[in-house]
């Protein structure tokens, strides 16, 4: 168990860090709505994190596109899986270092290069 830990880390660390940088889709009109008449309500607030339910619905919609893309099914409980991804990425991110992401970001280019 604590070797796929291992292996995770990095790559969770590192795909967090670089959606923190390349994240700029915009909201669509619908969620602009919706915040507008009722906020952002917070869903998850923990020591330095904070995950709002827009941050959750975006999650939750691009991990069904990405299954359904993959003619994957999608279980039941992918609300509760991505909320648990969303979590612990965050987690990683805060109490990651400046080296911890520096080592992330050069495992996962290595591993991605095409």
């Amino acid at each position: 168990m604590m070797k796929r830990w291992i292996f995770v880390l990095p790559v969770v660390l590192a795909a967090a860090f670089l959606q923190a940088q390349t994240n700029t889709t915009r909201p669509s009109k619908k969620t602009d709505r919706l915040t507008e008449l009722f906020g952002d309500p917070v869903i998850v607030k923990g020591k330095g994190i904070e995950i709002t339910r827009n941050q959750l619905d975006e999650e939750i919609i691009r991990r069904k596109e990405m299954l359904l893309a993959s003619s994957a099914p999608v279980p039941p409980e992918v609300d509760k899986q991505v909320l648990d991804a969303l979590i612990a990425a965050k987690l990683l991110v805060t109490h990651a270092t400046e080296a911890d992401r520096t080592k992330a970001k050069t495992s996962s280019t290595s591993t991605w290069r095409l």
